[in-house]
């Protein structure tokens, strides 16, 4: 089980654990609706460092990029799900952006200074090239069982 941590805790641990030897990933997302595809995620993250953080998004950011009825669960319970799962060691709630896009993300990687960072295979591939060779390498991890759009997409079309 993780523990739930501010972002400030997250960069002065990520720089603690550096220190100590220790391989840092760091990932984030929605992870609305908690689905085999958001574990096997996670999972494949943990495998390529010792410490595994991740950043949930917040609702506000999420109405942004996704649709305004989403997310589906609350970030409070979201954030208790991912803290439940084995693969998880930190969660932080990242901060509300007043524009969604990569610039912030790319910004948040800078601030925390993983050794890695792993991103999911619907978010832009663009930021691999914006970070620099002194920034945490980026790798996508594409495999996925499903997506929580997918679900709502089966919910919906079994009522009709």
């Amino acid at each position: 089980m993780g523990y739930l941590i501010s972002l400030s805790t997250a960069i002065k641990l990520v720089s603690d654990f550096k220190k100590t030897g220790k391989k840092v990933v760091f990932t984030h997302g929605a992870f609305d609706l908690f689905h085999a595809g958001h574990s096997f995620f996670l999972i494949k993250s943990k495998s390529l460092a010792d410490i595994l953080i991740v950043g949930l998004e917040p609702d506000e950011n999420i109405k942004r990029y996704k649709e305004v009825s989403k997310p589906i669960i609350g970030g409070v319970h979201r954030a208790e799900i991912v803290l439940n799962h084995t693969a998880v060691d930190f969660v932080f709630i990242i901060p509300k952006f007043r524009e969604v896009n990569e610039e912030c993300y790319v910004g948040l990687y800078k601030k925390l200074k993983p050794d890695i960072v792993t991103i999911g295979r619907n978010f832009a591939t663009k930021s691999r090239r914006d970070v620099k060779p002194t920034s945490p390498l980026i790798r996508i991890i594409k495999p996925e069982v499903t997506s929580t759009t997918k679900i709502i997409s089966l919910i919906i079309s079994s009522q009709k």
